[in-house]
Order: structure tokens, then C-alpha cells, then sequence
């Protein structure tokens, strides 16, 4: 009836053909089989069915408009993903607990931390369960009969090791009693494997780092590259004059942030900084150890990369809306067969919506799995 009254009607654009005919009445008979016998109105699960055939039956467009969300979806995830990352805390037991101690002068300049202020703040606080010390740089460190290789390294005193609770995967941690404390090394599980061959028996090697021999103590877990991708530890001794420090250490329960703060401040500007008031006025600030990152230079080009993974997010999402409004002028005479064997404009629409659900949650599917 429907191919009839479209051939009356004389319009160009259709045209009842024989096949086109016949390929009407298969898919109305088609239909009518789902649609006869069911409860009148909104069937989610009728339009999940009919979806799911339909996609079967000409899966070209459903296919493009899911790669094309997949991909947007995937470019934002993705970057978000690196923005979080670097805001997460470190991935140590009790990570959040972790913090670096940084004092700055009343312009706001960084205060330089020495092995002095290290030995009076450990002394004195109570706020932190553990206070250490470290320096980073980079050294070169070559094996008995090796090329050498040049590394991101940190020095830090004994607590540091301590508060980060990592146990080595092979060897130990240096301690404060180590006789060799001057010459122990820790390496990362890369440096193990791709200088050393992953051999069992490295520790208690000799290496040589910036020409000085020291020997391994341990190799850590694979993923330790505290703090900022360092491939190698050695030993900080903190009686022994050192300027350029920084303190990190791991809060008391019952301690906050702020009370941490108050307290270093007290105790610095009573003990070191008391004999030059200019130097008064000092500021402590007790953030947590990947709370400033991501700021700076770092934050406008994360911000910049996001805005536009946004903008191709809403390109996506623009072509795809044209795809389906393509699909859907395409398959007019479908859903007037729909329309005449009893599917109201509610059914219709719950369909229409149902298969952009469909197609929106698979390209997001696609997007994550590309992300991760």
C-alpha cells in the first residue's frame, strides 16, 4: 500500500519498482512479525532488537560513526588521563602522606635547606613521623667491563628510603649504619635489565659513578623512579656539610598540613634566621609531593592539548550527527512501513534513540580502550 500510494503521488524521488515493491512487503512482513501481538507503547527492548538487526544488516555507517566518537573520545581520555596523572599521588603505601617541606622568604623566593636545617627541623618537630633530605641530578655509571651510561640519579639521606616504604626486589635499602654508606647504590629494574642484563648476582658489585667506585646494594621494584624518573640512589650523608637540599617526609596521623607548616616555621626562624631580621617573615608551605605539578609551563600545554581534544570531540560529534541524519533519510521507507503497522511517533523516536545509545556507547567503548 505504501509503494502504491508513493507511485500515485507521481513524486521523483521514489520510484515503485517491482523489486522495490517486493523488497517493501518482505521487510513490512519482516516487522509485523515483532511488532503484532505486543503491549502498545514504548518497548526499550523491541528497539534494542531492531537496532541491534539493523546495524547487522548495513553495519557501514553505525561502524563509521563509532570509529569517528571512538577517536575523539579516546584523544580527550588521553590527555586527561596525563593531567591526572600528574596530580596522583605517588604510587607508595599511604602516598598522599608524602610531603615535600619548602621555605620561602617574604618576596616569595625560594629558601635555600641545607644539612644544618635538616638536623634542627628532625630534632625539633613533631608533626612529621619521618624528615628527610635529597638532591637530583644526573651521573654516568659504568660496570666493571661496560660502556658507560648517563642517568637521572638523586641522592637522599636514610629516612627518605624509609619513608616511601619500597621493598628492593633484590639486595636492600641503605641505612644509617651502613659502613659503606658513603659508596652504597640502589639502581632502577631498567638500569638492571637493559645495562646489566637483569643479572641475579648484581648486588654487592662494583660500579662506577662519576669515577668513584661504589658498590650495589639493591635493585628496586619495576615502576620506583622516585622522585621524578631517577634510575639510580646513592647514600646522603647528613652530617656532612651539603647546601641545595630538598626536605621531604611522611606526616603523623593526627598531623595536618597546616599545623606542619606553622611548626618548620617556628622552628627555623627561632633557630637559624633569629640573628637577621630581614630574614623574618619566612613562609612554609607543606604540599602534598605531586600537588604543583602540572602548573606552570606544564599546566598551558596540558590546557592547550585539552582544548583541543575538545574541539576535535565536538568535530566528532558533528559528523557523526550528519552520518545519522543521512542513515536516517535513507531509511524512511522503513519506518513508514513502522508507522503503518502501528508504531506511533513515541516508538519511533525511542528507536532513533536507542541506536545513537547504541552507537555512542560503542565508540566510547573504542575511545578508552585506545586511551588505555
Amino acid at each position: 500500500d505504501e509503494a502504491l500510494r508513493r507511485q500515485q503521488e507521481g513524486g521523483r524521488a521514489w520510484l515503485a519498482t517491482p523489486w522495490k515493491v517486493r523488497q517493501i512487503v518482505t521487510v513490512g512482513l519482516y516487522e509485523l512479525r515483532d511488532f503484532r501481538h505486543r503491549p502498545s507503547g514504548l518497548r526499550p527492548g523491541l528497539a534494542l532488537l531492531l537496532t541491534l538487526r539493523s546495524v547487522r544488516r548495513h553495519p557501514g555507517v553505525p561502524l563509521l560513526a563509532a570509529l569517528t566518537l571512538g577517536l575523539g573520545f579516546g584523544a580527550a581520555a588521553a590527555i586527561y588521563g596525563t593531567y591526572a596523572g600528574f596530580r596522583r599521588p605517588i604510587p607508595v603505601p599511604d602516598g598522599a602522606e608524602i610531603r615535600w617541606v619548602r621555605v620561602f622568604d617574604e618576596h616569595g623566593r625560594k629558601v635555600s635547606v641545607d644539612t644544618e636545617d635538616l638536623s634542627i627541623v628532625r630534632s625539633a618537630s613533631q608533626a612529621f613521623a619521618q624528615l628527610g633530605a635529597l638532591t637530583t641530578g644526573s651521573a654516568n655509571v659504568r660496570a666493571e667491563r661496560g660502556y658507560p651510561v648517563r642517568v637521572q640519579s638523586a641522592a637522599m639521606t636514610a629516612p627518605v628510603f624509609e619513608l616511601l616504604r619500597q621493598t628492593p626486589q633484590l639486595g636492600r635499602l641503605p641505612t644509617a649504619d651502613d659502613e659503606d654508606e658513603d659508596t652504597a647504590a640502589l639502581i632502577s629494574d631498567e638500569l638492571w635489565r637493559d645495562h646489566f642484563g637483569a643479572r641475579r648476582d648484581i648486588v654487592g658489585r662494583e660500579v662506577q659513578i662519576d669515577g668513584t667506585a661504589h658498590v650495589i646494594v639493591g635493585v628496586m621494584p619495576p615502576g620506583h623512579q622516585f622522585p621524578f624518573n631517577q634510575d639510580l640512589w646513592t647514600r646522603l650523608d647528613p652530617s656532612a656539610p651539603t647546601s641545595g637540599l630538598e626536605m621531604v617526609g611522611r606526616l603523623e596521623r593526627s598531623a595536618t598540613p597546616k599545623r606542619a607548616a606553622e611548626e618548620i616555621t617556628s622552628i627555623l626562624e627561632g633557630r637559624r634566621y633569629a640573628a637577621d631580621a630581614s630574614a623574618l617573615g619566612l613562609r612554609v608551605d607543606v604540599p602534598r609531593f605531586t600537588e604543583k605539578r602540572g602548573e606552570g609551563g606544564e599546566k598551558m600545554v596540558l590546557a592547550t592539548l585539552l582544548a583541543l581534544v575538545i574541539a576535535l570531540v565536538l568535530v566528532s560529534c558533528s559528523n557523526v550527527s550528519n552520518l545519522l541524519l543521512g542513515r536516517a533519510l535513507a531509511r524512511a521507507d522503513l519506518l513508514a512501513v513502522h508507522a503503518a503497522i502501528g508504531a506511533g511517533p513515541s516508538q519511533v523516536f525511542l528507536q532513533m534513540l536507542v541506536e545513537s545509545l547504541v552507537i555512542s556507547l560503542a565508540g566510547a567503548a573504542f575511545g578508552l580502550g585506545l586511551a588505555a
